[in-house]
Formats: structure tokens, C-alpha cells, sequence
């Protein structure tokens, strides 16, 4: 089924449903990640939220940019996995 741009913003930024988003490269899927961000922080202050990269070097772009943005309530905080970690790791509890 194909969605219409305005139906995924409505879902992100009015609703509490979860979405499942697939696009291509370059298509905007950290923005949406962003619309649901400012509603988890807009409707629930005091939430924290997760970003896993996709790649290493997308990290620390994302922090640098979200930093920008700290005025909109974003705080941005880098945590890496060591590698010897990530095959044996699960989980990895930040404290806040």
C-alpha cells in the first residue's frame, strides 16, 4: 500500500501509533525519525530516545545536528559499543 506523505506526518506527529518505515537512501526517513522525536518529547517531556546509525560514521553527524537543534528540547548524548562488545552485547543502559 502506498502512503501519502500527510498521512505518515499525521501518524507521526498526532497519533501514538508505531510505523514501520522502508525508503531508499536519501529519501528522508531521518526527518520522519525526527517528526516522531518531537512528539515523543512535545507529548512526554522528559523522554529519552535512542538513534542507532546505520553506519559508524553517521553518529557523529547526527550529534552535530541535533545540537543545532537543542533549542526544540533536543539534548543529544553520543554513546559508541566497542567492537569486542558488539558481538556479545545486547543491550546497552546509558544512565541518565
Amino acid at each position: 500500500m502506498l502512503v501519502q506523505p500527510l498521512q505518515v506526518f499525521h501518524t507521526l506527529y498526532h497519533t501514538d501509533e508505531n510505523i514501520l518505515l522502508g525508503a531508499p537512501t536519501g529519501s528522508g526517513k531521518t526527518i520522519v525519525g525526527e517528526l516522531a522525536l518531537l512528539r515523543l518529547f512535545g507529548v512526554y517531556p522528559g523522554m529519552k530516545a535512542v538513534y542507532i546509525a546505520p553506519m559508524k560514521a553517521l553518529a557523529p553527524e547526527r550529534l552535530l545536528d541535533w545540537s543545532r537543534k537543542e533549542s526544540f528540547g533536543v539534548r543529544p548524548a553520543f554513546a559508541s559499543i566497542p567492537r569486542d562488545w558488539q558481538s556479545k552485547s545486547r543491550c546497552l543502559f546509558i544512565p541518565g
